[in-house]
């Protein structure tokens, strides 16, 4: 059963150095107040989480499966320890998510709408510039004014009229184009982002579960999870007994009611 312990012990190694390669595209460009890069590192923590939990997972069994070895059973403390970090790591790796999200969902929205004004500014220029021409040639010196490409050379013998409506035509399909692209995001994009938000609060909430269940502190004979539960016990019992006696305003609503009752005694 030793083979059988060292073989889970190698494979719990494997799977942390796995899962420690996989954070290095995030640690390589650390910037911290960036929150796409907090978001990156989120993803990255999240989806390979399960990595670190299966080696911690598999410590514990090692030794279960070689109790002799007491190698094995310091690496299951050690592993243990860091796992109580872990679990606050995720943790605090909520109110990150939720800020990250909404600033990167935030600047894009802000993005978008000034590249589309920016853009319609230019085209509503382009447009006034060509409603404004006299001529073929007063058509080229207003829009290479305003910063538009000129016309080119069998253009200027064409009529004005005829002229005016294919730029006029141009310019309001690139008006139609520009509106597509930096639409801002609608309400099912906006679900979207929700729904993945959600998706990856509840899988930080169970991954930090999970890593306080097999976690625990220096000199503690409890794991973490064990331990959160005997801290939220006396609350729970005393919910309960506020739920049995009535709640805290059960008392004065008794003496309450016996006081009107004396009052309206003859």
């Amino acid at each position: 059963m030793t083979s059988l312990g060292q073989a889970m012990g190698a494979a719990a190694v494997s799977l942390l150095l796995v899962f420690a390669a996989s954070l290095l595209p995030a640690l390589l460009s650390v910037q911290l107040l960036e929150p796409k890069w907090q978001q990156t590192l989120a993803g990255l923590l999240i989806g390979n989480a399960p990595l670190a939990l299966v080696a911690l997972i598999l410590l514990h069994l090692a030794v279960v499966v070689s109790p002799e070895e007491s190698t094995f059973r310091q690496r299951r403390d050690r592993f243990s320890r860091w796992a109580a970090l872990a679990t606050l790591g995720y943790l605090l790796l909520l109110p990150l998510q939720i800020s990250a999200t909404s600033r990167v969902f935030g600047g894009e929205s802000r993005d978008s709408a000034q590249q589309l004004a920016t853009v319609l500014a230019r085209i509503d220029q382009r447009r006034q510039a060509t409603e404004a021409a006299t001529g073929p040639e007063d058509l080229q010196r207003r829009l290479v004014a305003v910063g538009s490409p000129p016309l080119p050379p069998n253009a200027l013998s064409r009529p004005l009229p005829e002229l005016k409506a294919q730029m006029l035509a141009v310019l309001q399909q690139a008006e139609n184009q520009a509106r597509t692209q930096f639409r801002p995001p609608g309400e099912r994009q906006t679900t979207l982002r929700v729904a993945q938000l959600l998706r990856d609060v509840i899988s930080t909430l169970a991954l930090a579960m999970g890593f306080a269940a097999f976690s625990r502190r220096r000199r503690a004979s409890r794991p973490l999870l064990e331990e959160a539960r005997q801290w939220c016990l006396p609350l729970h019992r005393w919910r309960l007994w506020q739920r049995r006696a009535g709640g805290p305003g059960a008392d004065a609503d008794y003496f309450d009611r016996l006081s009107q009752s004396q009052q309206e005694e003859p």
